[in-house]
């Protein structure tokens, strides 16, 4: 069964037919193939169920990574359906999807509902604090509201992709779907914040606000909570590790463990100039000593914990292994100054 491939739209298809039926299928979003991130999106990944257990997905898990290693992404990234079946192909967990409600004692849910149906706008005074005007995210609005948003994103972390005019009004038009809306509010004629709203859903009814400080402060948005999200795979090891910075001297032998990518397997040094600045890996034979015995690597790490600590998910103390254990402090510590990129926004 040979594994197919070819462009829909802005995605690169994988699959295995049976005949002419798709029985297993994968998604690489060409958008975010050479976005300038390092980073590569997975989606619409799935095996039907009589064929599943089969070797199928590993077939097209491998050949994608190929098709990511030919592009130089040391990383990708997916949303999974279902952890245990992703982490056995080295994923893991890079960061969460925040939830959170309406303060109805600050803005009247009803309001919104009501704009959300006429598509219209009011005017919010919240009590010690000002007025703010909310309207319903319009077509006029899309560009404000996207240069808002990229600056924004900017602001919080470098590793985000480009909002676009296009992606809001999707986002408005699902949105609309669910009795819902996409919101914007303004202060002193400014935009001050981006929010969605969908009356009655389960896990809060806002899961985009993004917020200016100056109005997060006045807790219109409260009950806000967190659950794992976003999950990605190291790619290229050597090429990941640059992704890492350190304000001072950093130098240290690591080894990595990759079962499924080889080429990942072995001792690093990684190290920075003597001011610091971006780190640097380089693959190492393993070194000896006067008597010709073999000198290990500091530490180690699995590769499926790599990603979640270069983006700072977790610590040193969660996923690195010392082997000498008066040294653990030490390591620990170097390790944890290093400064990360943060968190990855693939989609508002």
């Amino acid at each position: 069964m040979e594994i197919n491939m070819v462009v829909e739209a802005d995605n690169l298809v994988l699959s295995l037919k049976e005949g002419k039926e798709v029985i297993s299928v994968m998604y690489i979003n060409l958008k975010m193939l050479n976005n300038g991130l390092g980073l590569t999106e997975l989606k619409n990944i799935y095996t039907k169920k009589d064929y599943r257990r089969q070797g199928l997905m590993e077939r097209l898990m491998k050949e994608t990574f190929e098709v990511i290693q030919e592009e130089r992404q040391p990383l990708t990234v997916m949303v999974p359906n279902d952890e245990k079946i992703f982490k056995k192909y080295g994923f893991n967990y890079i960061s969460d999807k925040e939830y959170c409600d309406i303060n109805s004692h600050r803005m009247s849910p009803k309001l919104l509902e009501e704009a959300a149906v006429a598509d219209g706008d009011f005017t919010l005074l919240v009590k010690d604090r000002g007025t703010l005007n909310v309207h319903t995210v319009k077509e006029k609005h899309y560009g404000r509201v996207t240069r808002w948003l990229n600056k924004y994103l900017d602001e919080k972390s470098p590793l985000h992709a480009t909002v676009s005019e296009e992606k809001i009004k999707s986002i408005k038009l699902d949105l609309n779907a669910q009795d819902g809306s996409l919101f914007m509010m303004e202060y002193n004629g400014l935009i001050k914040g981006v929010f969605d709203y969908i009356p009655g859903r389960e896990k809060g009814k806002v899961t985009r606000c993004y917020i200016e400080d100056e109005i997060n402060d006045w807790d219109i948005f409260i009950d806000k909570y967190s659950e794992k999200y976003m999950s990605a795979r190291v790619i290229d090891a050597a090429k990941a590790m640059t992704m890492l910075t350190s304000t001072e001297t950093f130098v240290r032998t690591i080894r990595i463990k990759d079962n499924l990518l080889p080429e990942n397997n072995g001792v690093y040094m990684l190290h920075t100039s003597p001011e610091g600045g971006q780190v640097h890996a380089v693959p190492i034979e393993p070194m000896q000593n006067s008597y010709g015995e073999g000198i290990a690597a500091e530490c180690e790490i699995d590769i499926d914990y790599l990603a979640p600590f270069i983006m700072g998910y977790i610590t040193a103390e969660d996923c690195i292994r010392v082997y000498v254990k008066s040294k653990e402090a030490d390591v620990y510590e170097s390790w944890n100054k290093l400064l990360k990129p943060g968190n990855v926004i693939i989609n508002i």
